[in-house]
Formats: C-alpha cells, structure tokens, sequence
C-alpha cells in the first residue's frame, strides 16, 4: 500500500515541477513581448494539460490506495 502512496505522491510532485516551471516560462517570455494572458494560452497550454492529468492520475492512485487498505 505505502509503494502506491508513494507513486501518487511522486505524481503530484512531478505535476506540481511541471506546472511551476511553465508559469516561469512564461513568465519570463512574457516580460520581453509585454503580453502574459496571450502568451499563457500558447506556451502553457500542453504543460498545464500535462500537469493536470498527472495530478488526477496522483490523486486517484493515492485514493484507490486508501480504499483498498
């Protein structure tokens, strides 16, 4: 049970790495073209996408983990 914890875990840390370091991308994208909610839409469209799905996929192996205990 705990090996499964610890995935779900390391799924939301790696969600939490990717998410950050979009939003730095951009964020340092948009200081030279002075436009950070068009840049959000087409940079960090896949990474926050990405992101998400390792997140719900975390949550859910952390879950199903804790039931099945």
């Amino acid at each position: 049970m705990m090996e499964k914890i610890d995935f779900g875990v390391k799924l939301l840390l790696v969600s939490a790495i990717i998410y950050g370091s979009a939003l730095i991308a951009n964020a340092i994208y948009a200081v030279e073209f002075h436009n950070f909610s068009m840049e959000l839409k087409e940079i960090v469209a896949i990474p926050l996408t990405i992101a998400s799905i390792t997140a719900l996929a975390g949550i859910y192996v952390i879950i199903y983990a804790i039931k099945k205990s």
